[in-house]
C-alpha cells in the first residue's frame, strides 16, 4: 500500500524509536477524536461494504471514491487503527497464517479453540460433554476448531462502513478540525 495520506491529520509527537536518544518527530497515534452533536448526524451517512478477498484499503478507496486519498477516512471511520491487523486476510495469507500457527490447516481443523453450547455460549470440555449427544433443550454443544474460528475472525473484519461520496467532502473537513 502506498502513501495514503492516512497519518498526515494525526498531531505530531516526538518520540525515540530506535532508543537511541535521537527523538524524531512521529504521528501521535494515542489521540482519540470524537464526534459530537450535529456531526454524529453527518457521519450516519454511510453505506455498508463487504471488503472482497484479497481488496486493499487503498483499492476500496479508489473504487469507491476514485482516489485512494481517503483511505485514513475509510480506516478512521471504522476504528481501523493498524490496516495489517485490523483489516481481513486474503484467503491466501490466512491459509498462511494457520499453516505458520498450526502447522497445517488440516491440524487448525483438528486443534480445539473452544466448547460452545447450543445457544453459542462459551462453556468448558466437562460441560460439552455432559451436552454433546442432548437431543432436548437445552441441545447438543459443539466444539470450535482453530481454522473456525481464525475464519470467523477474518470474516467479521470485512463488514465495514463508507461514507456516502455526497458526504465525504464535508466529513472530511470535519475530521480535519478534529485531528489539528
Amino acid at each position: 500500500m502506498g502513501d495514503t495520506g492516512y497519518f498526515k491529520n494525526f498531531k505530531k509527537t516526538l518520540y525515540d524509536i530506535d532508543k537511541t536518544g535521537k527523538f524524531q518527530k512521529v504521528p501521535d497515534l494515542t489521540r482519540v477524536a470524537k464526534f459530537r452533536g450535529s456531526k454524529v448526524d453527518m457521519v450516519r451517512q454511510f453505506m455498508p461494504y463487504y471488503i472482497p478477498d484479497g481488496e486493499r484499503p487503498d483499492v476500496t478507496s479508489y473504487n469507491t471514491y476514485g482516489d485512494v486519498k481517503y483511505v485514513w477516512v475509510i480506516l478512521f471511520v471504522n476504528n481501523i487503527f493498524n490496516p495489517y491487523t485490523d483489516w481481513p486476510l486474503s484467503q491466501r495469507q490466512l491459509t498462511k497464517r494457520m499453516e505458520e500457527r498450526y502447522g497445517s490447516v488440516a491440524n487448525a481443523e483438528l486443534t480445539v479453540h473452544e466448547y460452545r453450547d447450543s445457544r453459542g455460549n462459551k462453556i468448558d470440555q466437562s460441560k460439552y460433554m455432559i451436552l454433546k449427544d442432548q437431543t432436548q433443550s437445552p441441545g447438543p454443544s459443539r466444539v470450535v476448531s482453530k481454522f473456525e474460528h481464525e475464519t470467523d475472525f477474518n470474516e467479521d473484519k470485512r463488514e465495514i462502513i463508507l461514507p456516502q461520496q455526497a458526504f465525504l467532502p464535508k466529513l472530511v473537513v470535519e475530521l480535519g478540525k478534529i485531528f489539528k
